[in-house]
C-alpha cells in the first residue's frame, strides 16, 4: 500500500472503529484530500468517490431529514457513511 493510501486507510480505520467522530473524520479527510499534490489514479478514484460521500454526509438529524426529502438516497447519515467508508477501504485493499 502506498504512503498516501496508508494515511487514508488509517484515518478511515479510526472512524470505523469509533476512535474519531464522523464530523472530525469529515473535517480531517477534506483537509488532507485538498492538500494532496498528486495521488496515483486508482487511489484517486477511490478517494474522490469517498470525498463525494463525505460531502453528502450531515450529522444534524433534522437537517438531514429535510435534505433527504428533497433528494432521497443522496444525503447520508452516520450509518450510511460508515458503509461507504468500509466500501472505500475494501477498494483500497485491492489496490
Amino acid at each position: 500500500m502506498s504512503p498516501s493510501a496508508s494515511a487514508y486507510w488509517k484515518l478511515c480505520d479510526q472512524f470505523v472503529r469509533g476512535e474519531v467522530s464522523a464530523e472530525k473524520f469529515q473535517k480531517t479527510y477534506f483537509e488532507e484530500f485538498k492538500r494532496e499534490a498528486e495521488i496515483e489514479e486508482p487511489l484517486h478514484l477511490v478517494l474522490d468517490e469517498l470525498f463525494g460521500d463525505l460531502d453528502s454526509f450531515n450529522s444534524d438529524a433534522d437537517v438531514l431529514k429535510e435534505l433527504q426529502s428533497l433528494r432521497p438516497n443522496f444525503y447520508l447519515d452516520e450509518i450510511a457513511l460508515r458503509k461507504k467508508v468500509l466500501k472505500a477501504m475494501d477498494a483500497m485493499r485491492l489496490l
